[in-house]
């Protein structure tokens, strides 16, 4: 049996598997914010980099948001993109709190694609060195963290009013949600 391959111009050929369940997901959410809950290593990074390759066809010149609550999985998801995106890899720049604020200033400004930690946009936004307008997608990894107090449901507050960017469905912004976690949201 021939291997099938998930195709599209910001994708590296051959080297993402196409499973039909990814790319339903991946479609689906383009018509409306979405929250994924897969086990673990069934692949919602991989709908999540399907997702950033169409919104970025779609807007060339945006920025993507990609959120993780720590450091490990800020640099696992950098480190994905990299190895299946046809981006510069200087366009994917992962902010956290071990980034100066300036640098993290001038990455924010030269990247396409930014993999950050929740807290460290919040404090660069609230100092008004960025801003989210120019962002057409943001990506919750980890979304049941979401709640209360935590730096997810501030960004999505400041996202859904800021943000330039319409969506193929009725909200006026895009985001993803992703969860391994099946328990109480």
């Amino acid at each position: 049996m021939a291997e099938d391959w998930i195709e599209h111009e910001l994708i590296k050929p051959k080297t993402l598997e196409y499973r039909k369940y990814q790319t339903y997901l991946a479609d689906d959410s383009l018509g409306a914010s979405t929250l994924i809950i897969l086990p673990t290593g069934l692949g919602k990074t991989v709908v999540a980099l399907i997702v950033v390759a169409k919104r970025l066809e779609l807007f060339p010149l945006s920025k993507i948001l990609f959120l993780a609550p720590t450091r490990p999985l800020v640099e696992q998801h950098s480190a994905f993109a990299k190895n299946f995106l046809k981006l510069e890899e200087k366009s994917i720049s992962i902010l956290t709190g071990e980034v100066e604020r300036e640098a993290r200033v001038k990455l924010w400004n030269t990247s396409t694609l930014v993999v950050a930690t929740p807290q460290v946009i919040v404090n660069d936004l609230k100092q008004n060195k960025i801003n989210l307008e120019n962002v057409s997608l943001l990506i919750f990894d980890e979304a049941h963290r979401g709640i209360g107090n935590y730096a997810y449901v501030e960004l999505a507050s400041i996202y859904q009013t800021t943000s330039r960017h319409p969506r193929a469905g009725n909200d006026s912004f895009s985001w993803l949600h992703l969860s391994a976690h099946s328990g109480r949201l």
